[in-house]
């Protein structure tokens, strides 16, 4: 009798112990819903995403843009089928794209359709044809950046800017109101306005790509308040190597 008494408190303990475990996991961690291709329809690979001021999500999708307002799912083809590799909602009823030789911004009509339409057009005539991939779409304050790895491009006031370079562009990262961008085997540079500026001591970073920018502050209040701001760069070798490299940089203004 005592031994089935202790068998069977074994088990409850074992019981709570598991449950007790099981709500501990659960703690923090985020509801995860999983889409496949066979529930929204459209090409395997998505490349960005972003959300409007409706709460709506749109893809890059490797058939156009896909949307999801929560419940369904709608695709939409870009010109001459293309690719669309970024995205970017200003919050103001317009959703940028861009793909190969190609971006602009799609808005819906008066049938409440989204309707796409194009920038190319304002590109200066000496920049065009546009022969690259645009990989990156940033909003700010009145202008949209569209960037490839041969230009920058800048949209404001119904014209474009274009910026270049001696060197080919990795990707330009925003940090607060900042951007860089990394030119192959030259260093790091700063877009200001449309000029670039060139981030001194950065050509250490020689021919190791850069992952992602992070910008942090320190407040020094030993003497006298002073802030200082500085960037963590991760980065790695371009030619696919396995070793992952942190640079840091402090921010003049």
């Amino acid at each position: 009798m005592r031994k089935t008494i202790l068998i069977f408190l074994y088990f409850v303990l074992f019981t709570v112990v598991n449950a007790i475990a099981a709500d501990i996991k659960s703690i923090g961690v985020p509801y995860v819903q999983n889409y496949t291709k066979s529930i929204y329809q459209s090409g395997n690979q998505n490349w960005s995403v972003t959300r409007d001021e409706h709460g709506i999500m749109y893809f890059g999708n490797s058939e156009g843009l896909l949307t999801f307002d929560g419940k369904y799912w709608q695709s939409y083809p870009m010109p001459n089928g293309l690719i669309v590799r970024s995205v970017a909602a200003d919050g103001k009823g317009k959703v940028y794209a861009g793909g190969f030789g190609e971006f602009g911004y799609w808005e819906s009509n008066k049938r409440g359709t989204l309707q796409y339409h194009s920038l190319i057009s304002l590109i200066p005539k000496k920049y065009r044809p546009l022969n690259e991939e645009v990989w990156k779409i940033y909003i700010d304050d009145g202008q949209i950046i569209f960037q490839s790895f041969g230009s920058i491009y800048i949209y404001s006031n119904g014209k474009i800017d274009v910026v270049k370079a001696p060197n080919p562009f990795l990707f330009l990262f925003k940090t607060g109101k900042r951007y860089f961008v990394e030119q192959v085997n030259a260093g790091l540079f700063e877009l200001k306005g449309n000029k670039l500026e060139y981030v001194k001591g950065s050509n250490i970073l020689g021919n190791s790509g850069v992952l992602s920018i992070l910008h942090f502050r320190i407040t020094d209040t030993l003497l006298a308040p002073h802030i200082m701001d500085y960037l963590c760069l991760m980065a790695n070798k371009l030619n696919h190597g396995t070793a992952l490299r942190m640079f840091f940089w402090k921010l003049t203004s």
